[in-house]
């Protein structure tokens, strides 16, 4: 497997769980919002008054970071896991000669 190949491979097994993570948040959070309207808002209000522009960045740039750490981690790893069984499969073709 190319490198290329195997980093979308890996970011695909990232992106998924963070997706569905996030489907599930907005999910909870509109439940929330329907059953306690105002305290939703509240908790909202409460918790936007410490967000500056600089903590956000940091911890998006963070974010992002390991991500891409993350992706070329297991791009690297799946692509050794394709490369071990293609060595392995020609190993064996070159054993057994077609007559």
């Amino acid at each position: 497997m190319k490198s290329f190949q195997s980093r979308v491979v890996a970011a695909w097994i990232v992106a998924l769980p963070i997706a569905y993570g996030l489907v599930v948040d907005l999910h909870n959070e509109t439940t929330r919002l329907r059953t306690a309207p105002q305290a939703e808002i509240a908790r909202k209000l409460h918790a936007s008054e410490g967000i500056s522009l600089v903590g956000l960045f940091v911890v998006t740039f963070g974010f992002l970071l390991v991500l891409v750490v993350v992706i070329d981690w297991l791009g690297k790893l799946i692509q050794r896991l394709f490369l071990e069984r293609d060595v392995a499969a020609k190993s064996v073709e070159s054993t057994n000669p077609v007559a």
